[in-house]
């Protein structure tokens, strides 16, 4: 199982985990780049 911290109150760059990448969120792209990993939870 793997953690991906996902902080929405970000001083610099608020609501960065949710800033599109190419038409998807960050937080999505970077669930989607562990895919080996079996279980993948995301803390907010």
């Amino acid at each position: 199982m793997i953690i991906i911290p996902a902080r929405i109150g970000s001083s610099r760059f608020p609501n960065k985990v949710l800033a599109d990448i190419a038409g998807t969120p960050m937080v999505i792209e970077t669930a989607q780049a562990v895919q080996s990993i079996d279980r993948v939870a995301i803390a907010t």
